[in-house]
């Protein structure tokens, strides 16, 4: 009928079927009625043809479209017909409604009926045809509705309906998808955990492709792609993971230098994973971080070396020691770059490394160690961590206590061990806290004396034989009287015994207290040790080392009835008899230093009994707040 009107007439007489059949069917509340209508819509379409149903499609459509939502399953699903066969009259001129179209295919995608989904899914394969054979087709438009059904969408029917359009859309040369992949490719990766494997399976496989699109080309901006993918690298699906660590592996071996920008998002997302339980998970990890460090290390492009150390100062944080591991290598590759930009960001970076020190795993607390040694290179910032690692020290009981020893004997391991003594003890001999200097002195005079890391030290020390050698003697000692028995054992070791001697003699005057007995007690098991045999052996020379003698024998009388006190006169005993006989040749004397002379000794020991006085004065203070705090826990009960 259609056919046979005039042209002329045809306009108005298409207008008034159309308007007839909305008015007479489609807004029927009638099913039949509805399908009926929907079936006169394509039959008026088809009948138009290709060219002249443009005047009409927009309020055909527009009609179609509306049924789509019909409470009435039978109905939804003629309209799903109807206008696929109005998709096949019209071809690519469907397309200026593909959005309209796509958004309500999608809600059918879904739909409880079985029938329905099956007529859905006719229209959308008939849709995609017509899309892959149209000449220019802008999915601009098309993108923002798919990232708007694929963000956050669990609906495994929906998603199958997403990667279908998105496998679709990869397809077709003319369609460049790879710009708009930042608007769903977080949709992509969240589908990787769905609960249904063949999504799993599809979903990966798409990504595959595109990851084969991003890397053939030549230029890319790679930074919406890495905000994208860092999260990723958390996830608790181990495929998920794993696609994000390959896609950085990708990512960073094709686009090399324009990954610059994003290095420090990177590693935020690839050192974490560092400790995951699948090895497969740790290998790919791993060979993302080791290709950013090359990356680094070979560049000559500038990068933001302050993002990139304060993405390492958080990762110092993380739970693994594997990534603070990591982390701190990290540091180091930055300062074999940048030595100096680095030491620059001190500020922001030595407050983690000190508090790294305090890391429960060595490993860590070495590698932090070996950083440090790095910027320690730097004469100015090498004071300035050592003050700061004092002042850590002082504050953290619990680090002085179980880390400090280790520590001092890392860093002697990587650093020149005399300028480390220096140092701290020049840091102390201005320490106004008196019971942390004393504690702190303990600790750096067992290190000093036993431990395999100091023995340069210790060959210095105990001849006194160089201009160096005597002045490090002083300065040492200058910090070593906050506590007695340290000083006493450095004068024994650098075999000043006069000057023992009398040390010993003030120790009359100073407070008794129980931990100067340990500390006595510490140093009688230390002379009895290997690190004291040539000590033990110049008893044999009374008439050469009589104050060695006075010293020995003025510990003794100080020392109450004890083990320590029977071990200490069973060794002079053992020698007494010989200072009687003096059969005993006397040996060589020692190679000294004519610069020894030169030490004031009796100003070292004014030095000694100012800074005791310091100790008991500051030990007075805080008996008397002892006091004071307990009276007034009295009076409050």
């Amino acid at each position: 009928y259609i056919r046979s009107i005039d042209k002329n007439n045809r306009t108005t007489v298409v207008a008034e079927i159309i308007t007839y059949v909305k008015e007479q069917f489609i807004l029927s509340q009638n099913p039949n009625y509805k399908k009926g209508g929907l079936i006169s819509l394509a039959s008026v379409t088809i009948a138009l043809g290709k060219t002249d149903s443009q005047e009409f499609i927009n309020k055909i459509i527009e009609l179609v479209l509306k049924n789509f939502s019909d409470q009435d399953a039978r109905v939804r699903y003629y309209a799903c017909e109807s206008l696929f066969n109005i998709a096949g009259t019209i071809q690519e001129n469907l397309l200026i409604f593909s959005n309209e179209i796509f958004d309500n295919v999608s809600k059918l995608a879904a739909d409880p009926d079985p029938k329905v989904k099956e007529g859905a899914d006719y229209l959308d394969k008939k849709i995609k045809e017509i899309i892959t054979q149209a000449h220019n087709f802008d999915v601009t438009n098309l993108m923002l509705l798919i990232k708007e059904r694929i963000t956050n969408n669990n609906n495994q029917y929906i998603r199958q309906y997403l990667l279908g359009w998105i496998n679709t859309l990869a397809s077709v040369p003319k369609i460049d998808l790879i710009v708009h992949l930042p608007k769903f490719l977080a949709g992509l990766f969240q589908m990787l955990s769905d609960k249904k494997k063949e999504i799993q399976t599809e979903a990966e496989n798409t990504l595959s492709e595109l990851l084969n699109q991003v890397t053939s080309r030549t230029n890319y901006e790679y930074g919406p792609l890495v905000e994208i993918l860092v999260p990723y690298c958390s996830s608790s699906d181990a495929r998920t993971k794993t696609a994000a660590l390959l896609w950085f592996s990708e990512l960073i071996r094709v686009g090399k230098e324009q990954m610059l920008p994003n290095v420090h998002e990177i590693i935020g997302g690839v050192l974490p994973c560092l400790s995951d339980g699948s090895a497969d998970i740790r290998d790919i990890s791993a060979k993302a971080n080791s290709s950013l460090q090359i990356l680094i290390e070979s560049t000559k492009k500038e990068f933001a070396v302050d993002k990139l150390a304060g993405k390492i100062i958080d990762l110092l944080s993380n739970k693994s020691h594997f990534t603070r591991i990591a982390a701190l290598k990290w540091a180091i590759v930055l300062h074999n770059k940048s030595p100096d930009y680095l030491s620059s960001l001190l500020e922001i970076l030595l407050p983690a490394l000190l508090k790294t020190l305090s890391d429960e795993n060595d490993a860590v607390v070495e590698m932090d160690l070996e950083v440090l040694a790095r910027i320690s290179q730097n004469e100015i910032y090498f004071k300035k961590w050592l003050d700061s690692l004092v002042t850590n020290f002082r504050q953290d009981e619990i680090l002085l206590q179980t880390r400090a020893a280790f520590i001092i004997r890392q860093l002697a391991a990587q650093i020149d061990a005399e300028k480390i003594f220096r140092t701290i003890a020049n840091i102390l001999e201005k320490e106004q806290d008196t019971n942390f200097a004393s504690k702190m002195i303990h600790i750096l005079n067992i290190i000093m004396l036993t431990t395999s890391e100091l023995s340069e030290l210790r060959d210095s020390l105990r001849s006194l034989s160089t201009t160096e050698s005597i002045e490090l003697f002083q300065i040492l000692y200058k910090s070593w009287c906050h506590n007695p028995a340290a000083t006493l054992s450095l004068c024994l070791f650098s075999q000043t015994y006069e000057h023992a001697a009398a040390l010993v003699s003030l120790f009359a005057d100073l407070d008794i207290t129980v931990q100067f007995l340990i500390d006595i007690d510490q140093l009688i098991h230390l002379i009895e040790s290997p690190i004291f045999a040539y000590l033990r052996l110049q008893l044999l020379e009374p008439d050469r080392y009589p104050y060695l003698y006075k010293c020995l024998y003025g510990l003794l009388m100080l020392l109450p009835q004890s083990s320590t006190f029977d071990t200490l006169q069973k060794r002079l005993n053992t020698v007494a008899t010989l200072a009687v006989i003096k059969i005993i040749p006397p040996s060589a004397p020692r190679n000294e230093s004519p610069d020894l002379a030169k030490v004031n000794f009796d100003e070292l020991l004014l030095h000694f009994g100012k800074l005791q006085e310091k100790h008991s004065q500051a030990q007075r203070e805080t008996d008397l707040k002892n006091k004071i705090n307990l009276h007034d826990d009295s009076d409050d009960e």
